[in-house]
């Protein structure tokens, strides 16, 4: 079954569309019922062609947080990030050699995983509170950069004699 909005091939167990974020009743259908023109949904006609591709007028205009796009807060915050939306697979980044495998799967796959594994009342709520931790992942991941920067700088700075050997004519 596709969605009758965007085109986009449905699962069964969806209550939205991953691809456009319309709600879908519960035989697989998109409902009739659309949000406001001010949230990042907009009414249309439904396509004639299931991949016809989204026109710029129906693209999001406030690029707002939805399943399919990158969640920061997941990639740089995720452990914190996973218990918070219950999303406890995440927590394999405690896990040698997964962690940072872990982190990427959390950024592209998040925000699937956390609208499956949460309760949210519409679309909007989600796309805010997905926003919010969005936001507050990428201040941390340029705060990594930054801090990651300046230690590497004053590592070359001392001339990388914290990792030299003292030779026995030092000691002397």
């Amino acid at each position: 079954m596709f969605c009758t909005h965007c085109g986009k091939e449905l699962l069964p167990s969806d209550k939205f569309c991953t691809g456009c974020g319309a709600p879908v009743d519960d035989a697989g259908y998109e409902q009739d019922s659309f949000p406001s023109d001010d949230t990042w949904t907009m009414q249309s006609a439904a396509y004639n062609e299931p991949y016809a591709p989204v026109p710029d007028r129906m693209k999001d205009p406030y690029n707002r947080q939805r399943p399919g796009r990158f969640n920061w807060g997941a990639f740089s915050l995720t452990m914190i990030w996973g218990i918070g939306n219950r999303c406890y697979i995440t927590l394999l980044c405690l896990v040698p050699f997964v962690g940072i495998i872990m982190s990427f799967v959390a950024g592209f796959k998040g925000n699937e995983w956390a609208l499956q594994n949460n309760r949210y009342r519409d679309m909007e709520e989600f796309a805010q509170v997905q926003d919010t931790w969005n936001r507050a992942g990428f201040i941390c991941f340029i705060a990594q950069l930054v801090l990651g920067g300046f230690w590497i700088f004053f590592v070359l700075l001392s001339g990388l004699t914290l990792f030299s050997i003292p030779f026995l004519g030092d000691v002397l």
